[in-house]
């Protein structure tokens, strides 16, 4: 689910219910601390130029205490969103 997300993601193809977003929710509808989940939709949201929802997700995936390397790697994937 997550693997097709990215995919998704990297079409383009962000929204509706069979778009990026919506396989990435799903995916963390089932393992809510799927950091690789997290990531990706940090940056697919954040490659959408959509910066308000990225931070929103990095706020939601820091809350969860990741380990300080997905941190890293969540923050990273906010892009020109994290400036």
């Amino acid at each position: 689910m997550e693997r097709v997300g990215a995919a998704l993601a990297k079409l383009g193809r962000l929204d509706g219910p069979e778009g990026a977003l919506a396989k990435l929710d799903k995916a963390l509808s089932l393992k809510p601390d799927l950091a690789s989940a997290h990531i990706r939709k940090i940056g697919a949201l954040a490659q959408a130029k959509q910066c308000k929802p990225a931070k929103e997700a990095l706020k939601a995936f820091t809350a969860k205490s990741p380990k300080p390397d997905a941190l890293a790697q969540a923050k990273a994937a906010l892009g020109s969103c994290g400036k």
